[in-house]
C-alpha cells in the first residue's frame, strides 16, 4: 500500500481514475483491501470525484458511467455533480 488504509479521501480519489465499478474495485483489491464495508466506503466516496472527470464527455458516456454504478444513491451523487459542473462551465 502506498498509503495508511484509513486516508480513505486518498484512495477514493486514486480509484475514482478507473472507468468502471469492477475496475475500481479490483483496484482496492489489489491495494490490499480486504474489507468489503471499506471497499464500499471508499467507491462511495470515489463516486463525488468521478463528475469532475467526466463531465465533459459526450452524454452517451456519462449516461454509460451512470449506468454502471452500483446503487441508486451513488448514481444521485454523480448525477447531481455533473449537472452542477455542466452548468457552471456553461456560465
Amino acid at each position: 500500500m502506498d498509503r495508511p488504509e484509513h486516508d480513505h479521501t486518498y484512495w477514493a480519489a486514486q480509484s475514482a481514475e478507473y472507468n468502471t465499478h469492477a475496475e475500481r474495485v479490483e483496484y482496492l483489491k489489489q491495494q490490499g483491501f480486504t474489507s468489503e464495508q471499506r471497499i464500499d466506503c471508499i467507491l462511495h466516496l470515489a463516486v463525488s470525484y468521478l463528475p469532475k472527470r467526466m463531465y465533459q464527455l459526450p452524454n452517451k458516456l456519462i449516461a454509460a458511467a451512470w449506468k454502471d454504478l452500483p446503487d441508486d444513491t451513488t448514481r444521485t451523487i454523480f448525477a447531481v455533480g455533473i449537472k452542477a459542473l455542466k452548468r457552471k462551465s456553461s456560465a
